[in-house]
């Protein structure tokens, strides 16, 4: 078998993974999407070629359905009836939540199957910096598969490992909490920014700086360790005018407060921080 690839999706994921695989070696012999302007668009963007399904089927060892994850199984089931999908070849989806089971009409092909998921947020600008240098990246199905797969994070430089096929849906609720719901938290801090006078469009400049020191404690010590600010402090007056605050200016904003806060107090707690005195009273605001 061979490392000659073909991706089938070209949304930011296939389109990263095509054209960084691409550019450090791995031999990547076609992009396909069902948006063909799109495909073009990034075949053009990559210089890979453009090659229909059952062209790239005969061509490739290695296939990867970079797909959303509800069209994966059912794009599986018309391309295996195509008959896109060959005894030996390896068959990937890129999915964080869905298992290597959703690829069952490729096995029924003889082709080893299983899921590879980088974790990492993708930009739209494929020149993205070495975008899979020390990411995580799991692999779950066939061995021979995840064998491949491994192989390929290795050449992208990201840290490969196998997971558990039932931990999964975990595993990603994990990457949308530390992921999408940042981004949440942080329009969260810009409105409250805007409500006290600052401008947004200067809001991440300034807290720039204040996330890099928060990151840069995670890194070295658990959550708990890393913790700071009123909460871990016991300091309940300074809550309370934070909730008053955000009553007056953002009340839609108060029951995110309070369930950010009531997680914060557990964190603190954890840490052996508080006494008894000032957990009371801090449950008691945030009830």
């Amino acid at each position: 078998m061979t490392n000659n690839t073909g991706i089938l999706g070209c949304g930011r994921a296939g389109s990263h993974l095509a054209f960084h695989l691409a550019k450090t070696g791995w031999s990547v012999c076609g992009i396909w999407d069902a948006e063909i302007k799109k495909a073009e668009q990034i075949a053009k963007l990559t210089g890979i070629p453009l090659l229909c399904p059952e062209d790239m089927g005969r061509k490739a060892d290695i296939l990867v359905l970079a797909l959303p994850d509800d069209t994966i199984a059912p794009a599986c089931d018309t391309f295996a009836a195509k008959n896109i999908f060959r005894p030996g070849q390896r068959v990937f989806h890129l999915s964080g939540s869905q298992t290597s089971e959703i690829l069952t009409s490729a096995a029924k092909k003889s082709a080893f199957t299983a899921s590879l998921h980088p974790l990492q947020s993708f930009s739209s600008n494929l020149d993205m910096l070495l975008p899979f240098k020390n990411i995580l990246m799991t692999a779950e199905g066939m061995p021979e598969a995840v064998e491949t797969g491994l192989a390929m994070a290795k050449h992208l430089g990201a840290k490969g490992i196998t997971i558990a096929a039932d931990a999964k849906v975990l595993y990603h609720t994990a990457a949308v909490v530390a992921s999408n719901y940042l981004v949440t938290l942080m329009d969260f801090s810009f409105d409250l920014l805007e409500a006290s006078g600052i401008k947004g469009s200067d809001a991440m400049t300034f807290l720039t700086p204040l996330i890099s020191g928060t990151l840069a404690n995670l890194e070295k010590m658990p959550a708990e360790a890393a913790l700071t600010g009123p909460v871990v402090r016991g300091d309940a007056a300074t809550l309370r005018r934070h909730l008053e605050a955000i009553n007056e200016k953002r009340p839609l904003r108060s029951d995110l407060y309070k369930a950010l806060g009531r997680a914060t107090l557990n964190l603190a707690v954890k840490g052996n921080h508080l006494d008894e005195k000032a957990k009371r009273q801090i449950h008691q605001l945030f009830s």
